[in-house]
C-alpha cells in the first residue's frame, strides 16, 4: 500500500511509528524458527496473548489505518491456535490445525 501511495504522509508516519515500536518491543518468531532450521514453506499464524495489552492496542491503531483504506481486518479469538512452535511473554506462533 505504501508503494501505491495509499497513505497520506501523516498516516505513513503513524505506520512507521507503529512498526518501529513493534521492532523494539516484539521478538520475531521467524528468527527463532530459522535457528531451528524450520521448513520455511510451512504456514504459520501468530496470536497475541490476552495479557499483551499494549501490543494489542498498537495493532488496533494499525488496523484502524488499514480499515480507513478499505482493508477488511478481522479479530479472531481462539483457545486452540494450532501446534505451538514459538511462544514468549506476548505472543504465540503456531502451525494451524485448520485453515483460518
Amino acid at each position: 500500500m505504501k508503494d501505491e501511495n495509499k497513505f497520506y504522509d501523516y498516516e505513513l508516519e503513524q505506520v512507521e511509528k507503529i512498526m518501529g515500536w513493534f521492532s523494539l518491543h516484539l521478538e520475531s518468531p521467524l528468527d527463532h524458527l530459522n535457528k531451528q532450521k524450520s521448513n520455511k514453506s510451512d504456514n504459520f499464524i501468530s496470536w497475541f496473548k490476552i495479557s499483551a495489552n499494549e501490543h494489542i492496542s498498537m495493532v488496533r491503531d494499525f488496523a484502524f489505518l488499514l480499515e480507513s483504506k478499505g482493508v477488511v481486518v478481522e479479530k479472531i479469538i481462539t483457545n486452540s491456535p494450532g501446534k505451538i512452535v514459538y511462544s514468549d511473554e506476548y505472543q504465540i506462533f503456531a502451525k494451524p490445525f485448520e485453515k483460518y
